[in-house]
């Protein structure tokens, strides 16, 4: 039987100081406020004619996504009100619900947005006039994305400062943090009004214009990004009643998508992932509404791929951006584009509602997994900004966003997550069909944070610290103090958690008693204890004290070390002592870059890669392999060999891991090679093959753009008319149709680029012949306007390289050291082009 779960309003719930995400939200606060309404306001403001004195912000903010930041920056001042009730998150909002409202009355028809050329844009796309591809709309960079992030944002500004978040009754003064005042209450009540007002003129609008596409033309259109589009007119439709928002966001369903998903299908390898991830949100919506087969089916099939199949032990996935074969993650561990947070984000999103529709433990415990690993790291609480790209790859690093600078979609993710993580902390659950009284006497306590409730419907407060102790144990403290006097009995539901092995229980001030949940129940040391061998996931306990003093619950955790393999079964291990999957910290040198500037590139940690065969391998599993020790910090001891570098002989040695969310601005290994039955000889050939790979093409590469790779593309300023992008598999390419052509502008810092390498496969109409001077459908291709020759041409693994000589340094030219390179098709459609480098002769 499915189990609604209710969250506890977000100003109850707080973060003590001290934690580690106490310290991330308040650092993600700072980052929000360090940023200009004005200047996030600007690209509004010319799309509107409205006049301004602020200049847009720079990076993706000025480089065909204007107003993407404004639409995220909305939803996290929601957030942050939210948890908050800070007057400066109040006070950011009305300027920005001002001024998007003056821009929509500009306008005239409804429609707001810094989407550039946005009017013409529409224009052509209510004719009918489409040209869609992944990323690119009629030439405007993700259109649709932007503008679901304007509705997402207000959506979210409606509903945090509605009244019935802001006002408070008198029982709710002895309990307030610092009680909100009523002009407070009308100012807030103002931006939900206001927030309220744009988003339905600006839905009101999208209807309008897009009621005379056809569905097949609509359908065309969805080959772009659009973001969560469908997702919102879902929300509207629960806030309105309106049938036309259900309808619109249904007609946002991508069929090639949709269709496999909802048939059982995992198609997802090549797919760019968070283009998707999105829609799913949208599809678990539509699928609560409806009760809609299909759209659960959907939802299922991809939540059982991504976090089952593709995804690593910090609970994030995809490499580049896209999501690769299940059966191989050589990639993951080779590259420096790692998992993204935008994915994660979203993803525990999903998890989060798919818990509070069904009750079920699996979705909670991928929520703490991503939640407590990932999202928690992807902010620099002292290099005060947050990361795109999180390598697997051994010793690398990551990047910080500058925040005057970097405008990436994961600082518009990064400026909300860090205001969500006292959501899933504690919870409720109706138990009468939708009409149980708000929490009840029974509380649902889900993750170990230090954090405080206010449990209203009690009169209570509730205190809960939890820390690593001695070797592999955690103890926490449940503190429950009552405003009032008189016998109090309560049911707390503690959530026994996949990484715990055992639950010792002690009272303090009160009489308590585990009554349920457990499938062995003893005394020790006067600690209840709560084996853990069964499925159920929570362990009841019964309080009951008299009096206004406090009741508490010590509960102590013996936690697991556990070592996983990555999915696709191959050689590298991730170890993880309960939830926090543990890390090798390696040194801080040769950090390029480590805080980015407003580069188009400054997102990915260029710096060298280390080789893998000097890294240690962790040889056997288990308490083998663990090495005891008696810290209090949640370090973890293994022992490993490694080869000595100088003398080239293997020798022992005990690493000492830390929680990977606990490291900043360093290189890192959160997974090492693993030797599991005791073969590191093997395990080390393979790493030096890895090496010898890279080494022969990886360090002769000046700069190289992967073609129809959506982030790649922007990066190096794709240009193209008559070409399309696809995969084959997880191979993705870019082809010129006839009479077409592509271009990228590809960079030479150093001027030592002295050839350029084409790679490419065979398409429809191509014969894959290396031997034959024309192969197939021909290209021409052109350096700054100048028909280039061919010099050789060479057939690798089904792969066609063609290589072209030219002049050294010929390519590093102006300020961006920079050449654009065309590719044009000659009579026919050309090949399937993989990638185009710059490249030179030596390391």
């Amino acid at each position: 039987m499915l189990r609604k779960i209710h969250r506890f309003p977000d100003r109850d719930v707080t973060l003590l100081p001290g934690s580690e995400y106490a310290d991330a939200q308040d650092a993600g606060a700072a980052y929000v406020l360090s940023l200009d309404p004005e200047r996030l306001l600007a690209p509004y403001r010319q799309e509107s004619g409205v006049s301004g004195e602020a200049k847009p912000y720079p990076n993706w903010e000025s480089m065909g996504m204007g107003g993407h930041i404004g639409g995220h920056y909305l939803s996290a001042l929601a957030g942050y009100w939210g948890i908050t009730e800070g007057l400066e998150f109040l006070e950011r909002a009305e300027r920005m619900t001002r001024g998007l409202l003056e821009c929509q009355t500009a306008g005239k028809n409804g429609y707001v947005g810094g989407i550039p050329q946005s009017r013409e844009l529409f224009a052509e796309l209510a004719n009918g006039d489409i040209r869609a591809q992944s990323f690119d709309l009629n030439g405007s960079w993700v259109p649709l994305y932007n503008l679901h992030k304007l509705f997402a944002g207000l959506i979210d500004c409606w509903t945090a400062f509605a009244p019935q978040n802001s006002e408070q009754g008198d029982a709710d003064l002895e309990m307030r943090r610092t009680p909100v005042m009523p002009d407070v209450v009308s100012r807030a009540q103002a931006v939900s009004e206001r927030a309220k007002a744009i988003v339905l003129n600006l839905a009101h609008w999208w209807c309008e214009l897009f009621d005379r596409v056809s569905d097949e033309a609509f359908q065309r259109m969805l080959t772009c990004e659009f973001g969560g589009m469908n997702e919102s007119f879902a929300q509207l439709y629960e806030l309105t009643g309106k049938q036309r928002y259900l309808e619109e966001a249904k007609r946002f369903t991508d069929a090639v998508f949709f269709d496999p998903l909802a048939d059982g299908k995992d198609e997802l390898t090549g797919f760019h992932a968070n283009t998707q991830i999105p829609k799913v949100l949208g599809y678990e919506r539509i699928a609560e509404i409806e009760d809609d087969s299909r759209y659960s089916n959907a939802v299922a099939t991809f939540w059982n791929s991504v976090t089952g199949r593709r995804s690593v032990s910090i609970g994030a996935h995809s490499v580049a951006e896209h999501f690769h074969a299940v059966d191989d993650f050589g990639e993951m561990m080779s590259s420096r584009q790692g998992v993204e947070t935008c994915n994660s984000y979203n993803m525990s999103k999903l998890a989060e509602r798919l818990f509070m529709q069904t009750g079920e433990s699996r979705y909670l415990d991928f929520y703490e997994r991503v939640l407590e690993n990932h999202l928690v790291s992807t902010i620099g609480v002292h290099e005060k900004g947050f990361v795109y790209f999180t390598p697997m790859r051994p010793q690398h690093y990551r990047v910080y966003s500058s925040a005057q600078e970097c405008f990436w979609c994961c600082v518009g993710s990064g400026l909300e997550n860090h205001a969500r993580y006292g959501r899933l902390i504690y919870a409720y659950e109706d138990r009468q069909n939708d009409d149980a009284q708000y929490g009840e006497n029974e509380l649902s306590v889900n993750l170990f944070m230090d954090s405080q409730l206010l449990w209203r419907s009690q009169g209570m407060t509730v205190v809960q610290r939890y820390a690593p102790r001695q070797g592999q144990c955690n103890e926490g403290m449940l503190s429950f103090t009552s405003e009032y006097a008189g016998e109090h009995l309560i049911t707390v539901h503690i959530r026994r958690p996949w990484w715990c092995q055992k639950t010792e229980y002690a009272f303090e001030g009160c009489e308590g008693a585990v009554t349920m949940g457990t499938e062995s129940h003893a005394e020790h040391d006067g600690y209840q204890v709560a084996k853990h061998t069964g499925p159920v996931r929570y362990d009841t306990v019964r309080l009951q004290w008299q009096g206004k003093g406090a009741a508490r619950v010590i509960v102590r955790h013996c936690v697991a070390v556990s070592f996983e393999p990555l999915p696709d079964g191959s050689a590298w291990a991730s170890v993880l002592r309960g939830p926090k999957v543990m890390a090798f910290r390696g040194d801080d040198m040769d950090l390029d870059g480590l805080v980015s500037d407003s580069s188009r590139a400054g997102h990915i940690a260029s710096g060298p890669m280390r080789p893998m065969s000097g890294l240690p391998v962790i040889s056997g599993s288990g308490e083998e392999v663990v090495a005891p020790q008696s810290r209090s910090d949640g370090t973890v001891d293994v022992r490993a060999v490694q080869r000595d570098l100088l003398a080239g002989a293997m020798k022992n040695r005990v690493l000492r891991l830390v929680p990977f969310s606990s490291i900043e601005a360093s290189r890192y290994s959160v997974y090492l090679p693993w030797a599991k039955n005791g073969d590191v000889q093997s395990v080390m050939q393979n790493l030096q093959e890895i090496d010898a790979a890279e080494s022969s093409e990886e360090l002769l590469i000046c700069d190289e753009v992967r073609c129809g790779e959506q982030q790649s593309e922007v990066d190096h300023q794709y240009q193209g008319e008559h070409d399309e992008q696809g995969h084959q598999g997880q191979i993705r390419y870019r082809k010129a149709l006839s009479s077409g052509h592509f271009s990228y502008m590809l960079r030479d810092w150093e001027r030592r680029g002295d050839s350029i390498r084409v790679r490419w496969m065979a398409g429809s109409g191509s014969v894959a012949d290396a031997d034959s001077e024309r192969v197939g459908n021909e290209y021409k291709l052109f350096i700054n306007d100048n028909l280039m020759r061919r010099t050789e041409r060479v057939k690798e693994n089904g792969v066609t390289v063609d290589r072209y000589a030219i002049e050294r340094g010929n390519v590093g030219r102006g300020e961006e050291m920079a050449s654009r390179i065309r590719i044009e098709a000659v009579d026919a459609a050309t090949p399937l082009f993989i990638s185009v480098a710059v490249m030179k002769s030596e390391a």
